[in-house]
């Protein structure tokens, strides 16, 4: 019996906004850029993420501390390179900080899958945004993750149940044919954390936060893995520039 043909892959990032934080834990003003995370698995298409909202284009939003901006809406950028939002069959939602919802309107076809304790604090605390509605309110599925979690069966795209930064903060190993990437979501902010496996000042808890830290770097080990931190200005690098994709 022949052998079945490997799912082309391909993954794509996306920009979904900037902070531009005026001194972020003592570390001075810091440009953050906001991720989001287009997967291609044979015909299924994955998305990770949806960033800030998109009605900050063409302006930008000031709040305590910090100014939120946005160049371009998910919407635009699944334009150029030909990707129809209605063919995105699965959105993971790596936690409830906002930054990283606030487009999924965009893709109200998929279904939602998010950590059992983000969808727990969604559920009791609606989020300003209405994106999420079409999942809240039943009308879409909505998948609680709760371990880690193989999407397609081949192990090429697996969430990673990461908690610590939020209850159930999730990450994600994308195992393409030239390359092994982990995306880290908010697991930390930057790539200083990973040496000494640091958890952010904002985690939730600290000490599962850095045993997960440790974790995934251990995965990257097993599986020779690049990771990628979401929110760091110089891990942007480590992928093709948009509308270029990983392969």
């Amino acid at each position: 019996m022949p052998r079945s043909r490997a799912p082309e892959m391909a993954l794509w990032r996306l920009d979904c906004g900037h902070f531009d934080i005026d001194d972020l834990e003592g570390r001075g003003r810091v440009l953050m850029p906001v991720s989001c995370y287009l997967i291609r698995h044979g015909s299924d298409y994955v998305l990770l993420d949806t960033g800030l909202k998109a009605g900050l284009v063409g302006t930008s939003e000031r709040q305590t501390g910090q100014t939120l901006t946005l160049n371009r809406t998910i919407a635009d950028q699944l334009g150029q390179i030909g990707v129809d939002p209605a063919r995105i069959g699965t959105l993971v939602v790596s936690h409830f900080h906002g930054d990283h919802h606030e487009q999924s309107g965009t893709v109200s076809n998929a279904r939602l899958l998010i950590g059992a304790g983000d969808l727990a604090v969604f559920r009791s605390a609606p989020p300003r945004e209405r994106e999420l509605n079409p999942w809240l309110n039943g009308k879409r599925p909505v998948e609680a993750v709760t371990a880690d979690r193989d999407l397609f069966g081949d192990g090429r795209v697996r969430i990673l149940f990461t908690p610590g930064h939020t209850p159930g903060h999730l990450a994600m190993l994308v195992k393409l044919d030239g390359l092994s990437v982990i995306l880290t979501g908010d697991l930390v902010h930057n790539r200083d954390q990973l040496a000494s496996a640091t958890p952010s000042g904002n985690h939730t808890d600290k000490v599962r936060g850095k045993a997960e830290i440790e974790r995934v770097l251990a995965i990257a080990r097993t599986e020779k893995a690049e990771i990628i931190v979401g929110h760091d200005q110089r891990d942007i690098a480590r992928l093709p520039a948009f509308p270029a994709a990983a392969e």
